[in-house]
């Protein structure tokens, strides 16, 4: 009974490593191919880059009295890009593709921050 249950254990633990490997390497990815931008953007808007353990870059901050957050999303759907605005409850989002130019999504923080 107690060899099946740290085996049980044991399976969770190994299962664990296994998604957290995987989104690290997702982040690996991510971040060879979208640092640039990540950088330009979030020095353009006064965010900072915060590291997770999720299958993303995201970069965070404050603009405008609103919250705004900005990530690289990656992972077994399709990739894309977010940029959200939020203060109180209210909350906008805007979805493009990853590669989308820097300028624009410049352009999309600020658009949704003044929409709030």
């Amino acid at each position: 009974m107690l060899l099946s249950e740290l085996a049980g254990a044991l399976l969770l633990l190994v299962i664990a490593w296994i998604l957290v490997l995987k989104n690290q390497l997702w982040q690996h990815w991510l971040r060879r191919r979208y640092q640039p931008a990540l950088e330009q953007v979030a020095g353009s808007l006064g965010l900072r880059e915060r590291r997770g353990w999720k299958a993303r870059l995201e970069a965070r901050g404050e603009r405008d009295g609103a919250q705004l957050i900005l990530q690289w999303r990656a992972g077994v759907g399709p990739h894309k890009v977010l940029v959200r605005a939020k203060r109180g409850l209210r909350r906008r989002t805007w979805v493009g593709a990853p590669d989308t130019p820097s300028a624009q999504l410049i352009e999309h923080a600020q658009r949704l921050t003044k929409a709030l």
